[in-house]
Parts: structure tokens; sequence; C-alpha cells
């Protein structure tokens, strides 16, 4: 029916002259086809996909690679007919960008990186230097506890991936404001827009483009992790936030938001199902780690044999694959711990969260403090050589992979930054790097997903401690019980069917 309706308004014909076209898109074309086709590559077919769809609208809005800038990115995705489109355009245009050094391309897209379209949505609904400034400082306010006279330093501070969390909420509450009437350049701080008419008027506007649809609207469960955020931020900057939980618990979308927000999400859940309904999806979920390095070894063996260097993309592939199976080894086979805490984590110095085997010590060790985890729940785990393959994947990581970053010597961090070596390897890069690859491997996986497909796999077990799993978890029983007390309720739906069947076959048997 669909593919009826393209015929009949001339969406397929108009798609075959923009296919047929010769301009500067079409080199890089075949360029990428080129390389697709190496057995393993630095890039699969799949990636192709969204890399066609944005240029496709980059013909359709007469839009150039070597004319890729923040007006043209803004373009591309402002005149995207549908939602799905458009993430696709954004993925284009970050992978065109990764590719961007190769040789082959070099010369075909623009010498500048390409921009990234969130931080072309951002600029374009800017807030003011002088409150994005005291954004930061408002939310390092909030996220930080005690001050240590004799470091001079605030401690037991939120991870950063928490911080990010909140950052983003008071940006979305401020850059709402000057969207429903408040004039932002004229407002001199932030308290100024503290107030209950200008927090019912952004709530609102959050609530309407939800019930809307409106594309990039906050879903329910954002709108009351948003709402409770500000709440803290508030408070702990000295201000008055009872019209904000007021609202919270009056407000049937943001009491309906909170509940959903307290509970797995459907995707998650049928994540979780899918561990246990589909035959060896377990198994491959376990063992995503050895199917990752065997793909960088192979990259790795290709060059060796060939007696000559990585190539750039090959480099760029090994990195990616080689840090996204030791992520997996870690969550998998080691401990599921967030990725804050999995990225925060260091090698040496007095800080030091990883311990390796030693003479005596055969089991490498891993462990973060109650004051680095949320809920306050410390979290400890052990590499160990065994068939989950945790303690060689970080023995060749280590090795293999890790020398291969140009900050390895300097960062004291597991997963080194590319281009720091005073902060670890970016949250973004490796949720992107861990979708990617995975997906490619044939089940897409979230790092948030380890935590869930780890709590779901012990607890189907049935013979295990309810305490023991949360521990291992770092989180309460009462939580755990609220997320996978489904599983239970499975449970009980099978033996009672099984127990019907049997009666049925018992009576069957005795007429």
């Amino acid at each position: 029916m669909i593919a009826g309706i393209k015929h009949v308004t001339g969406a397929f014909a108009g798609k075959a002259l923009r296919g047929n076209r010769q301009d500067g898109w079409t080199p890089i074309e075949l360029v990428l086809k080129q390389v697709a086709k190496r057995e393993p590559g630095p890039i699969r077919k799949q990636q192709l996909i969204p890399v066609r769809i944005l240029v496709d609208e980059a013909r359709k809005n007469n839009v150039q690679p070597l004319d890729l800038d923040e007006t043209s990115v803004a373009l591309l995705t402002d005149n995207c007919p549908v939602q799905n489109r458009r993430k696709s355009v954004e993925i284009g245009l970050r992978l065109l960008n990764d590719w961007r050094a190769w040789p082959e391309l070099r010369t075909l897209l623009p010498a500048h990186p390409i921009p990234d379209p969130i931080v072309v949505r951002r600029l374009r609904n800017s807030i003011p230097d002088h409150l994005a400034v005291e954004i930061t400082r408002w939310v390092e306010t909030a996220t930080r506890n005690v001050f240590d006279e004799i470091s001079q330093t605030y401690i037991d501070q939120y991870d950063q991936d928490t911080i990010n969390r909140y950052l983003a909420a008071l940006r979305k509450f401020v850059s709402t404001a000057g969207t429903t009437g408040t004039d932002l350049g004229r407002t001199p701080y932030i308290e100024n827009l503290i107030t209950a008419d200008i927090f019912h008027a952004v709530a609102r506007s959050w609530i309407e483009d939800h019930q809307n649809g409106k594309r990039g609207a906050l879903a329910k469960g954002s709108i009351a992790a948003y709402s409770q955020m500000l709440a803290l931020i508030f408070e702990r900057n000295g201000k008055d936030a009872s019209f904000v939980r007021k609202g919270m618990k009056t407000n049937p979308v943001l009491k309906a938001g909170r509940k959903q927000h307290d509970t797995m999400a459907p995707k998650n859940r049928a994540f979780c199902e899918s561990l246990l309904d589909i035959p060896g999806a377990e198994t491959e979920f376990l063992q995503q780690h050895v199917i990752l390095r065997a793909k960088a070894d192979e990259i790795l063996q290709r060059a060796k044999a060939a007696g000559r260097d990585l190539s750039g993309p090959e480099l760029t592939a090994v990195r990616q694959l080689g840090t996204t199976s030791m992520f997996c080894a870690l969550e998998a086979a080691v401990l599921p711990a967030r990725i804050g805490n999995a990225l925060d984590t260091r090698l040496h110095g007095c800080a030091a969260h990883l311990q390796l085997p030693n003479g005596k010590q055969k089991s490498g060790r891993v462990g973060y403090s109650a004051d680095e985890v949320k809920n306050d729940n410390a979290m400890e785990g052990l590499f160990e050589r065994d068939q989950r393959q945790g303690l060689q994947t970080l023995e060749w990581y280590l090795k293999k992979i890790r020398p291969l970053f140009p900050m390895s010597k300097a960062s004291p961090f597991l997963f080194p930054s590319v281009k720091s070596k005073e902060k670890p390897l970016s949250a973004k890069v490796m949720t992107d790097w861990l979708k990617m690859h995975t997906r490619i491997a044939g089940r897409p996986i979230s790092a948030h997903n380890y935590r869930h497909g780890m709590a779901t796999i012990l607890y189907a077990r049935g013979n295990l401690d309810i305490k023991h799993i949360a521990d291992y978890l770092g989180i309460t029983p009462a939580v755990l019980l609220r997320n996978y007390a489904w599983i239970d309720e499975r449970r009980v739906r099978k033996n009672v069917a099984r127990e019907i069947l049997d009666a049925v076959m018992q009576r069957r048997r005795a007429a």
C-alpha cells in the first residue's frame, strides 16, 4: 500500500532522478560502496543506509557535501518529513564526520568538522552567555556535597553522567522559558526565572508538546524527571521549590510520568523478555564481548599477515571494537556498573578502582565505593579466568587495544579519551560505539541494557537470594522487586498452565 502511494505521488520518480544525479555526492557514494565490500572492514553495509538517506535529503535541498556547515545542517534536519528520517540524517552526518580524515574522502568533504546536528539545534535555541555560565555554576552547587578543607576541593560529587542530566534539565528549563514569554536577554540572573508563573508556563509547554506529538517533545517520564531535578537544583541553591513539588503531586501528567519513570520502560522490558524467550539470546548477550573481540582480532591479524601497519579506517575500527568489547566484558562477566562508573574506572593511582592479578592473586578486582555510586551502594566484582572470559578480555584489551589510543600512557583511566589525558572516554562516544557495533554483530545493546539484562538473568534463575542480587547490582531489594517482579508472574503463569495441562492429560489417560 505504501509503495503504491509513493508511486502515485511521484516519490519514487523523484528519488530515482536524485539517485542518478552526478554531483559532489557521487564520488562519496562510490568510495563508501567500495570500502563496505571489504570483509572485515572499517564500515559495514548497514552503515550506508543512513548515509544514503542523508544524500537523498541533501539532493532534495540542493546541499553539496563541501557546503556542510551549520546553516545547511539545520536545513537538512528541519526539512526532514518524519522523525525517523531526521534521525537517519543525523547519524549519516556523524558518520561522515568520523570518516572525513580518510585519504579517499579528504578532498570530497569539508576541511572543517561537520557540525553535530544536536549542537546546531542548541545554538539556534541559544541561551545568553551570562545565563549559560550561571547554569553551570548552579548545577555544580547542586551536585556537590562536602568541602574538604585539606584538599580545598569538594568531595562526594555526583558522577559526570548524572551532572550532565542535571545540566540538560536546567538548560531545557531556561531555553523553554525563553520561548514562553520571558526575554532571556533582559534576564540578569537565573534566580529571576525561579518563579511559580515561569515554571508553570514551562511545564505547560512541555506537556502540550508531548500531548500534541511535537517532534523532539519530552516524554512523560522525562518531564517528571526534569521537574524533580529542577526542584533539587533550586533548593540546593537556596531557592524555594515548593511550587515545583506541589505540581508534581497534583498534575496528572507529572504524576503519571513519575510513576513511569520509577518503573522499567516498555522497550527495556521487551529487551529483558527477549533474553528469556529467544533461544540462544542469553548466551549471545553474555558473550557479546567475545564476538566483538574476535572482530577486532581479525583486522589486527590481517594487517600483521600483510606485514603492514593498520590503515586509518582499520585503526578506528579496532579501537572501537576493542573498547566496546572491554566495556561488554566488564558489564556481563564482572560487574554491571552504571556507564558513569565504568568510564571513570581508574587503572592506577591512589584512587584506582582496578587491581590486576599478581603472583598470589590470580583474579583481577574492580570496585566502586559507596560515595561514588548512585544510591550510596558500593559495588565490587572479579575478573576471573573462566568461561565468562572476563580476565582474558581485560588482558587482551590492555595489551592490544588500549595502547592504540594516543593518551593511553598519560591517562589513568581504563577507557582513555582520544584527545584528553584528564578525562575518560565520553559517555556519548561509548554509547554510540556500543550501539553501532552490537547492531552490526546482530543484537543492538545499550549500556543500560546490561544492568537490566543481568538483573533479569539472575532473578529468573529463582534460586538466588534477592538481597545478594540487589547488592551485586548496587540497588535496593525494593527497587529490584519493583522492576523485576513480572518475572515471578511469568513463572506462576507457566506453572499454572503446566498444572492444567498435566490435569488434562491425566483425565485423558484415565478415560
